[in-house]
């Protein structure tokens, strides 16, 4: 329905100009990225909504370090040191909000308890040993698939998307 729109189907037709996209393209990557955008003026249903649309380009710096970890490997860095670095730099840059969620949702999981005790494990702000192993085996099969990324000759975006 148009009511769960960010905005109403008419306004969809009509995209805004560019000059209004510009905050809430900053509060994309203020929301999804560790990039400084700087205080924004407000957040409205229509900047969100928009924000969120706009979502994929916060993609962009960590496919540049893609980009410079594949040619630092041509150059003759070492493919593991690269691919280490790779996903550090990712994981900081996207504030690694996916790999606090992956601990939530593991250490959740581990609880072995009632779905209520399962989810006030989730709400915790700490990482439970579930989590904190899941948050590794994770990691270095993300240095491990970016090792033999950079190895190939191909230009592979299969830097870390964490």
């Amino acid at each position: 329905t148009s009511a769960t729109l960010p905005w109403s189907a008419t306004e969809a037709a009509h995209p805004p100009p560019p000059a209004s996209l510009v905050n809430p393209l900053r509060l994309a990557f203020g929301l999804l990225t560790a990039v400084p955008v700087g205080r924004l003026p407000g957040v409205d249903r229509r900047s969100a909504g928009v924000a969120m649309l706009l979502a994929p380009l916060t993609t962009v710096p960590l496919l540049a370090l893609v980009a410079v970890a594949h040619l630092a490997v041509r150059l003759g860095a070492p493919p593991l040191l690269a691919a280490g670095l790779l996903v550090t730099a990712g994981a900081l840059l996207s504030r690694a909000l996916h790999l606090d969620g992956l601990a939530d949702t593991v250490d959740g999981l581990g609880c072995y308890g009632p779905p209520e005790r399962a989810l006030a494990v989730m709400r915790d702000g700490g990482a439970g040993p579930f989590g904190v192993a899941a948050v590794v085996i994770v990691l270095l099969a993300l240095v491990g698939t970016s090792v033999s990324a950079l190895n190939t000759r191909k230009a592979v975006a299969a830097g870390p998307v964490c």
